[in-house]
């Protein structure tokens, strides 16, 4: 099985126990279970939400919008670093921005006593993760993906695939435009968005994102290096000597 199917594959099993631990995890008051909370979580002892609240949503389009961009984001990045690292980014990155809100009340004290759930933080780190890591030959790549070079022609889906296969800074930009256009007026107005965990993911995805880019970089000059030695030795083959008689 090739790389691509791999990354369609593990993405699409991950969006599919998502929507699955949806009617458990969400419905009715199980939110409150799963979800994270800063007070349950330093004064119980509850760790468990830092996994559940990756797994449980608010409504039907809180989940329809992490999977959309998880579907997006998630196969793209999984086609570059691989489905291994890619989950590493997004579960690492989901528990980043969970424990970004639990030592949110921090800064604000209102928060200890608010549970917080969704995917967010984990795709967040996806999409940071991608702007840092994307290699050089992105368009290559999409362009010899079965999977990849189908997203320019779904609709809405196009303008998010372009901002992907763009220059790494575009992430960067989409980044920024939504916490200067959705994050600050939403601390403003004081609307229910943990906004927090968002920051969180996002600094695990750049950080994570730069770790991976930094290992393929080293890698691709090593194979450089081995492939150049071996087109030495292939010119100029080192002969044995042994034997060879200098009395004769």
């Amino acid at each position: 099985m090739n790389n691509d199917k791999k990354a369609a594959i593990v993405v699409l099993l991950l969006i599919a126990l998502t929507v699955a631990a949806y009617p458990f995890t969400s419905l009715g008051d199980n939110w409150q279970i799963y979800g994270i909370q800063s007070y349950s979580f330093f004064q119980e002892g509850k760790f468990e939400p830092l996994i559940t609240a990756i797994f449980t949503h608010a409504d039907e389009w809180h989940i329809f919008g992490n999977m959309i961009f998880l579907f997006v984001f998630g196969i793209t990045l999984t086609a570059f670093i691989g489905w291994k690292k890619f989950l590493v980014v997004y579960f690492i990155g989901g528990i980043a921005g969970n424990l970004m809100w639990v030592i949110y009340p921090v800064i604000d004290e209102g928060a200890a006593s608010v549970t917080a759930v969704g995917a967010s933080g984990a795709v967040f780190a996806v999409m940071a993760a991608l702007a840092m890591a994307k290699p050089k030959n992105a368009a290559d790549i999409a362009e010899k993906s079965e999977i990849l070079k189908f997203f320019p022609h779904v609709p809405w889906l196009g303008l998010i695939y372009t901002m992907v296969i763009g220059e790494g800074i575009l992430g960067f930009i989409g980044i920024i435009f939504y916490f200067l256009f959705v994050t600050v007026p939403d601390l403003i107005l004081g609307e229910p968005v943990a906004h927090a965990i968002h920051f969180g993911g996002m600094l695990a995805g750049l950080v994570l994102g730069y770790l991976f880019k930094w290992k393929n970089d080293e890698t691709e000059e090593d194979t450089k290096h081995n492939v150049y030695e071996k087109k030495y030795e292939d010119v100029m083959p080192v002969h044995d000597y042994d034997g060879f008689n200098t009395n004769k």
